[in-house]
Formats: structure tokens, sequence, C-alpha cells
């Protein structure tokens, strides 16, 4: 979850991956360290958050993109 969050504050705006990247490493980390999660689950977790935002966005960001376009097109008409 917290990989997946920073894919999105990341994707969002890139200044943040300085923050966001290591606060969801230490989050996956602490996970592992407090023995709560195997690594390759903290793994699989990574690679499914990043996986589902990423795809999330790629599908949903070029209809929203297409339609403010058009719509400020017709304003300037």
């Amino acid at each position: 979850m917290a990989a997946g969050l920073a894919t999105a504050i990341v994707l969002l705006s890139r200044q943040m991956v300085v923050l966001a990247a290591p606060l969801a490493a230490l989050a996956a980390l602490s996970r592992v360290a407090v023995g709560v999660h195997y690594p390759y689950d903290v793994l699989c977790g990574v690679a499914l958050g990043v996986l589902i935002i990423t795809s999330t966005v790629s599908v949903t960001a070029a209809p929203a993109t297409a339609r403010l376009t058009s719509r400020l097109r017709q304003r300037g008409r």
C-alpha cells in the first residue's frame, strides 16, 4: 500500500520522489524487520501496488485529458 501511494504521489509531482520513495521503502523494510511479513510478501505487495496505480493512471489519464482539451478548445472559439 505504501508503494502504491508513493507511486501515485510521484506521478502527481516528480519532485516528491525524494520524500515518497524513502518513506515507502522504510515502511516496507519495517514490515520485514518486525517479522510481520516475509521479504517476498513485501516485494509482491510493492509490485502489485505499483502495477495497479500505473495501470489505473494510464487507463484514466488519456480520456480525461482528451475531454479537458476538447472543452478548452470549445471555450476558445
